[in-house]
């Protein structure tokens, strides 16, 4: 399955293995469910959350919930932001149509009212439409 931790590795061993991780398993994974799959010790939590936090930074995983997916397996829509009345913030999708995106504040970033962004589909959801986190502006 995959390589032992070693105290001897590199970090960009570390982060290798754990976005390999991220891409196998198809779904998000928590902070321990990562460390369980690596056979890394709990000595290690610390390493791989920072591992974690980078790789959502620079894009290639996405923090749901209280874990971490591989960006590269989500669906990702472009689309209109509308802030309804009520507070309640949505995805008007451009081109394909479809059914809007339910954009939770937390997930919305930077963008506001009007703007043109893209944006993932958060796995999980159940309900009247799908919900995903603007990545891009």
């Amino acid at each position: 399955m995959s390589k032992r931790f070693s105290p001897d590795e590199a970090p960009d061993d570390i982060s290798a293995q754990v976005l390999r991780c991220l891409k196998q398993a198809g779904r998000p994974l928590d902070l321990d469910s990562v460390l369980r799959i690596l056979h890394l010790p709990r000595k290690a939590k610390r390493d791989v959350q920072g591992v974690l936090r980078e790789l959502a930074a620079a894009g290639s995983a996405v923090r749901v919930g209280n874990g971490y997916a591989f960006a590269g397996k989500l669906k990702s829509v472009e689309g209109v932001v509308s802030v309804q009345r009520s507070g309640a913030v949505f995805l008007t999708r451009t081109g394909s149509g479809g059914r809007d995106v339910f954009l939770h504040p937390a997930n919305l970033g930077d963008a506001r009212h009007g703007d043109t962004v893209r944006a993932i589909i958060l796995p999980g959801r159940t309900g009247a439409s799908d919900e995903g986190k603007v990545v891009e502006i």
